[in-house]
């Protein structure tokens, strides 16, 4: 029924997390220009696994930041770092 809550639970090896950082994991939804955060969504960094309890059913996915580090010691470089990404100089 619409506006009812039900549990996701998505287990993330740490091949499949590549690159990103693990304590950013979240479960997003494809609203249809973009992804959303869900906002119930958890990571918990020892059993590898990402929950929420969303209210609506959708496409979900397992995303999370990077870290860019950029070879340049300005912060124009920056801009060398794609979206989502924290960047250490």
């Amino acid at each position: 029924m619409p506006g009812q809550t039900y549990m996701i639970t998505a287990q993330c090896t740490d091949a499949e997390k590549g690159a990103a950082i693990e304590s950013t994991l979240a479960l997003y939804d494809w609203n249809g220009p973009q992804w959303m955060q869900e906002p119930t969504s958890t990571v918990n960094t020892t059993s590898n696994t990402i929950t929420a309890t969303p209210n609506h059913l959708s496409l979900w996915a397992v995303l999370g930041e990077t870290i860019c580090i950029a070879r340049c010691p300005i912060a124009w470089c920056w801009a060398d770092c794609p979206p989502g990404s924290r960047c250490i100089l």
